[in-house]
């Protein structure tokens, strides 16, 4: 079946700047949240069988030593990771936060979330989404409720109209 018609590159431009003027003037700010744990010391061998410093060089090191205590992981065998880090990143949101349900089976408290958040996005943000463990949603008004989520399936680029320039993702509430 042959199009009904084509549009020009005049009107896919078009399309874009405003799916981009969108996202900038009402999309959120939100919290790219990263977190990295210890990763075996790269100055020493490490021994799996006690978890530690072998104190013995491993010979590409950054700092030679001869036996005892190695001076880069002070004999943990371990570096410390960099831990949590964040990012920013504006995105649209179609977002109608449910209180949690709260139930209270045999004196233990369980919460169960309801709700998802869909979000869009700029395509060139998409490797820093899939990278971070969870989002904090609008993390300006975050302070008195809690607006963590974690991806929900794999996002996916949209666009009927703009291809490849826009991601939709959904998310659903993160439990620590």
């Amino acid at each position: 079946m042959a199009d009904l018609f084509e549009l020009d590159a005049d009107t896919l431009q078009t399309v874009e700047d405003g799916i981009g003027t969108l996202i900038h003037q009402l999309g959120k700010w939100c919290q790219l949240v990263y977190e990295s744990g210890n990763t075996v010391c790269n100055n020493c061998q490490f021994d799996p069988v006690t978890q530690r410093s072998s104190g013995i060089y491993n010979g590409v090191g950054p700092r030679p030593f001869r036996g005892g205590r190695c001076p880069v992981c002070k004999g943990s065998g371990f570096l410390p990771g960099t831990g949590t880090t964040v990012e920013t990143v504006q995105l649209l949101m179609d977002w109608q936060p449910k209180p949690w349900q709260f139930f209270n089976p045999q004196d233990t408290q369980v919460r169960i979330p309801q709700g998802m958040v869909s979000t869009k996005g700029f395509a060139a943000d998409l490797p820093r989404i899939l990278q971070a463990k969870y989002l904090i949603v609008d993390y300006l008004n975050a302070e008195f409720q809690n607006n963590r989520f974690v991806r929900w399936g794999e996002p996916f680029l949209t666009g009927n109209i703009v291809k490849s320039k826009f991601f939709l993702c959904f998310w659903t509430r993160y439990q620590s």
